[in-house]
Formats: structure tokens, sequence, C-alpha cells
């Protein structure tokens, strides 16, 4: 895998994506015209039956490809690669609560928590509802394993940042609370994982999702 390049970072808590910033899609939203030049709208009975049947043709479609839950590949899926750069979809290492921790070696900020974040996996390694996912963003996986050692098999690459701009992630580091395929909560930064307002912020996100 190639080292990827940055840019200069300096010891603030956070740091920008060295990527174009990422956008996130929205249905352009239409306001029908009004005023005197606005067109004439006539109905007809055929007409009206030429909008139920494309109206039901339009569900069909969205009812087949829409992204869901449930193991199929949502929008915040992707594809990822392993330490032995095999191809990884993110679905695939999520449980029904997960804590996705987007990081990288050439931020200085991210090697400082990096300890904590660990114990945070550790101290959760019991409870099969959750799971938490590192990924290195944008990262040389010889810099990353000589952090990381025997871990290395914990974390997976974004090398061109593909996944961690589905999450709107332009700093790091950053992570994301995901149940059912939808972000819950979110991390912006350098966070105390060991804290009590923060674990009640994690098991909170666990009891909704077994609760229901």
């Amino acid at each position: 895998m190639s080292e990827e390049t940055h840019p200069e970072h300096d010891d603030a808590p956070v740091h920008h994506n060295p990527a174009p910033e990422a956008t996130v899609n929205k249905a352009p939203t239409t306001t029908p015209a009004t005023g005197p030049d606005a067109p004439m709208i006539t109905k007809s009975k055929g007409n009206s039956s030429r909008w139920v049947l494309g109206a039901v043709l339009v569900c069909a479609a969205l009812a087949l490809f829409w992204p869901s839950s449930g193991g199929k590949r949502g929008f915040l899926d992707g594809k990822l690669y392993d330490s032995g750069d095999h191809e990884v979809f993110l679905s695939t290492r999520m449980a029904k609560v997960t804590l996705i921790h987007f990081w990288s070696t050439w931020c200085l900020p991210c090697l400082e928590e990096l300890p904590e974040v660990q114990r945070l996996k550790d101290d959760y390694a019991d409870d099969s509802d959750f799971a938490l996912v590192f990924i290195a963003v944008a990262d040389d996986e010889k810099k990353v394993a000589d952090v990381l050692g025997d871990r290395l098999h914990e974390t997976l690459f974004d090398p061109d940042w593909q996944v961690t701009k589905r999450f709107d992630t332009h700093k790091l580091p950053e992570s994301h609370i995901v149940v059912d395929g939808r972000i819950v909560d979110s991390f912006i930064g350098v966070t105390d994982w060991g804290s009590a307002p923060v674990r009640q912020r994690i098991d909170a996100a666990l009891r909704a999702a077994t609760d229901g």
C-alpha cells in the first residue's frame, strides 16, 4: 500500500483533512413557479392516470435500490483494506452498536489518545453487541505497524478517504457511534475515552439498540 502525503500539522487537538473537504450530497428542493410567468398546469383524466402509474414505478424502484441495514451495504459502508492488503467492507466488522474511530500516525493527537481508545476496546471486548473499528486514514502500513505492533490486525486502512468522507469526517481524530446504519453520536477531536460521561453515551446507545 503506497504512502499517502499529508499536510504539515501542529499540536492542535484536531487536524484538518488533507483531502478536499468532504461534502454531503443533499437532495435539491424545488419551489413551484409562481407569478404571471409561471407555466399553466392543466389536468386531465389521462394525465392523472399517468401520474399514478409513474408514482407506483418510482416507489417500486426505491424499494428495490434504497440502501438499508440488516447486513446490506448502505451509504456508510465502503471498501477498506486490512493489514494484508485484502479488501474488507466496513459492514463485515460492525455489530449492533459500532464505534468507528478515524485516526492516523501523522496525526499527533491521534497517537496521544490511542492507548485510551485501545483500553476502551478491551473494556467492551466481552460485549457481543459492541464493536470498535479503527480506520487508519491516508496512512502508511509500515508506520501503522510500528505503532500498533501485535494489534495491527485491529485496524483497517482507508488510503484515499473514500469511506472517511462518507461520514463527513474532515478532522482527525474523529469517532462516530453507528446503530442500524445510522450515526447516532459523534466525538470530534481528542476524547477522554475513560471518562464517565463518554462511557455513559456509549452505554446509552447500547441500551437503546438492545432494548429495542
